[in-house]
């Protein structure tokens, strides 16, 4: 029991890790976007500080895990959610990854065709914009890593209902 203990805890810290690398590049690439715009436009700014919001959560996420609060979990949960699917559909996108990439998708822009796209931290959001892309993507490693983030929520609960079941057998 204690063997699986400590291996949930290192993989707890191994995601806490990668989100908060992820965010930390995320940041890293807004403040070079935001030092490289020659005039930032004031309705860009709200995009820009969502960005940093988002990318600030995942480091939250991942400090939360460091610091083995009870809702650190479903935190993480939710960020890798947001990160899950990604779009644009006439003229309004979405896109936010704070982290590693695999998108698996389809662009039906001009006809059908297949998409597999890689990379590191990410953050699109489109609105209005007059563009004529259509397409929807699902982030892979999002998806395990959701995967992975309800076992441990799973295993999480199993623990501490043995443990009230051994505190119960012990009075």
């Amino acid at each position: 029991m204690k063997k699986q203990t400590k291996k949930r805890e290192l993989l707890t810290i191994v995601l806490g890790l990668y989100q908060i690398i992820g965010g930390l590049i995320g940041l890293i690439l807004a403040l070079i976007v935001i030092l490289n715009i020659k005039s930032l436009q004031y309705l860009l700014l709200p995009v820009v500080i969502l960005a940093i919001l988002f990318y600030c959560f995942s480091i939250f996420a991942g400090i939360s895990l460091f610091k083995k609060r009870k809702y650190a979990l479903r935190i993480s949960l939710i960020n890798q959610c947001i990160q899950l699917v990604n779009f644009s559909f006439l003229g309004y996108a979405f896109e936010y990854v704070a982290g590693i990439y695999v998108f698996l998708g389809f662009d039906l822009t001009n006809s059908f065709q297949l998409d597999l796209n890689y990379g590191l931290s990410s953050w699109i959001l489109n609105i209005n914009n007059q563009s004529s892309t259509i397409f929807l993507h699902f982030n892979v490693i999002a998806f395990l890593i959701i995967l992975f983030i309800l076992k441990l929520i799973e295993n999480q609960k199993n623990e501490e209902s043995l443990r009230d079941v051994e505190a119960i057998g012990s009075t």
